[in-house]
């Protein structure tokens, strides 16, 4: 049962004497070029100040595996004035706090931890949704959000304990705890257990600190006390974002090209300087010495919004600089060098086209986008081929994929191939990308692959060498089965061998293809001649029907007693008349139903369903009129 209302009192505001008004703005402009760590280019996030001002912290993105967020990981950084940046710790990252005597409070995967000179002790568990974590005003328990509630955490080792149901934890003073529930504010004494609900205000409020709470009107924030009173402007103009800190409420937006920020202590606005040049500015704090720091961010994979596949400086101002200039970057640091060698490129191989450092998978890629129709198959793998070469070679990273796409969803792409080192080239349409045998290592052809009632598998074929001199060449036609070995032991360029054998499968083990040679850690490239006939007639299909519909193949699968290939309709499908979706979907069900039921080598008597989406509508359509699912 939660604890009865109380009115909102001046001994629980903190302080309800009326602070100074915001100071006048300065009658002079100063402006200055921002200084900017020489740091690796990175994704960083909650700029923070330590409690004196001698030092910064911020969690960084750690990268794992090349450019791109597939293998990463979190860490703390501090850097002192006076030194370099340090790690604190692996595997955090924000929210956190620090503590006056130097500790750190963060999260983890764990839960939430307290950071002392290296030792990582865990207080309490916490589960994956925990959101803005506060420290309490004698620093001896930390509030969090996790879910629906707020949690009231002691930082000794212990349970915690829910305060009170939460749309969102606003502020901290002292041992009150704010929280926003139903639109209103209430102050939770965590001493007491007393709630209080504080006065209403209008407009949202999003934070209360200094004994204020503050709201955004829609034309402006404002502050007002908690215990009740005058209003006051504090940022005039709309559109504010706010983040809460212990050091006053970081309130920022974008006007134009310039970002325009402000620090809200109580009544009081400090505004930081505005910033011109940054594609976005995610915080902003004031060092002991006086100089401002900033935390910039460059939109490095021109996708227009900031995500972990960006990266972010700190940089550091004058003090009472009121305007300050960024020169951004929309390409990551470490590349920066090879952005006129790119543009080249690109202008050669694919005229118009634009191009982006893509942080959406494993691998480090360079997407380029065709602004006109791709040409055949075989001239983009040409095509992405010799545009591959120039562009490793100006980045000086051979690791990095490549990939050509066009409006319609024509694509191909070079791709690094680890253990080989060369490249192999793929086109398609959509998510279904062939390659030719010509490329292979090592081609494959399966003359017999059979299980057996009692769970053995017979696997026949052969095995032709291309690029290279293979010893102890061995295949496995089963997960978990036995390899088998070649009757010659050694296979060069052009010959071609045979294998055979009966392997033990393992329980519901699956049909595989592997082939090795030496030993497991080398994997040549293989091709299975008759997969590759299937693929390259499928992408072939893909093709005709993107270029007679618009449609882009994206898979099929069995699902039940149906047979489903899956569409992406083009931009505007759900605007077509009538008769033209229906002219679309038979095409694409008659060009590939016959394709789809072959190689899914499917059971007989399924019906073939087309599934077409765009954004979130979605069309059904056996070869005839489709008809629009609802309710999804």
């Amino acid at each position: 049962m939660r604890p009865a209302l109380a009115l909102a009192a001046c001994a629980l505001a903190a302080a309800c004497a009326r602070p100074a008004a915001p100071p006048a703005a300065p009658a002079t402009t100063t402006t200055a070029t921002a200084t900017c760590l020489d740091l690796p280019g990175t994704y960083r996030t909650s700029l923070r100040a330590s409690p004196d001002g001698q030092a910064l912290y911020w969690v960084e993105r750690v990268s794992r595996y090349g450019y791109t967020a597939g293998f990463s990981t979190h860490r703390l950084v501090r850097w002192p004035l006076t030194g370099e940046p340090v790690t604190i710790g692996e595997g955090l990252a924000a929210p956190f706090r620090v503590l006056d005597d130097g500790r750190i409070v963060a999260l983890s995967a764990d839960g939430v931890v307290v950071w002392d000179r290296g030792e990582q002790a865990l207080v309490s568990p916490a589960g994956p949704t925990v959101d803005h974590l506060e420290l309490l005003g004698d620093q001896r328990g930390v509030v969090y959000l996790a879910g629906e509630w707020a949690m009231l955490q002691p930082l000794a080792r212990a349970l915690s304990r829910r305060l009170s149901a939460a749309e969102d934890l606003i502020g901290v003073d002292g041992a009150v705890v704010y929280v926003r529930r139903d639109g209103r504010v209430v102050g939770l004494d965590t001493a007491t257990g007393v709630e209080t609900l504080v006065p209403a205000v209008e407009g949202v409020p999003v934070a209360v600190h200094g004994g204020v709470v503050i709201a955004d009107r829609g034309d402006a924030l404002t502050a007002t006390p908690v215990g009740g009173g005058a209003t006051t402007v504090v940022a005039e103009g709309d559109a504010w974002r706010t983040i809460y800190s212990p050091e006053g409420v970081f309130a920022r937006r974008e006007v134009g090209a310039r970002h325009e920020h402000a620090r809200l202590t109580g009544l009081t606005s400090r505004p930081p300087p505005a910033v011109t040049g940054a594609f976005a500015v995610y915080g902003a704090t004031t060092l002991a010495d006086g100089r401002i720091a900033l935390l910039v961010v460059h939109d490095t994979d021109r996708d227009g919004e900031s995500s972990i596949a960006d990266e972010a400086d700190v940089c550091l101002v004058p003090p009472g600089t009121t305007e300050v200039a960024i020169t951004g970057r929309d390409v990551p640091r470490r590349h920066a060098a090879a952005t006129a060698a790119i543009d080249a490129a690109v202008a050669r191989h694919v005229p118009g086209a634009i191009w982006s450092f893509d942080g959406a998978d494993d691998l480090p890629r360079l997407q380029v986008i065709s602004l006109t129709r791709l040409p055949a198959p075989d001239a983009r793998r040409a095509v992405v081929t010799a545009l591959a070469a120039e562009i490793v070679a100006a980045i000086g990273d051979d690791a990095y994929d490549v990939e050509l796409v066009d409006a319609e969803g024509r694509r191909a792409l070079s791709e690094w191939q680890g253990w080989p080192r060369r490249r192999v080239a793929f086109a398609g349409v959509g998510v279904g990308l062939v390659a030719t045998a010509d490329q292979a290592d090592v081609l494959v052809t399966l003359s017999r692959r059979e299980r057996a009632a009692d769970g053995k598998v017979t696997c026949e074929g052969t095995m032709t060498a291309r690029t290279a001199t293979f010893r102890d060449l061995t295949i496995r036609c089963v997960d978990g089965g036995a390899p088998l070995r070649l009757a010659d032991r050694e296979l060069a360029p052009g010959e071609t061998a045979a294998f055979a054998g009966v392997v033990d499968a393992p329980p519901g083990a699956e049909l595989a293809l592997e082939v090795h040679h030496t030993d497991d850690h080398e994997t040549p490239i293989v091709f299975e001649t008759g997969e590759l006939a299937i693929q390259t007639t499928v992408t072939h299909l893909a093709e005709e029907v993107v270029d007679r519909t618009g449609l882009v193949l994206s898979g099929w699968g069995v699902e039940g007693e149906l047979l489903v290939i899956d569409l992406a309709g083009p931009t505007g499908f759900s605007g077509f008349s009538h008769v033209a979706r229906a002219a679309a979907a038979g095409t694409a069900h008659d060009l590939l139903a016959p394709a789809a039921t072959t190689t899914l080598d499917a059971p007989a008597g399924l019906v073939v369903w087309l599934r077409i989406s765009e954004g979130d509508r979605v069309w059904t359509s056996d070869g005839g009129p489709p008809f629009e699912i609802t309710g999804r």
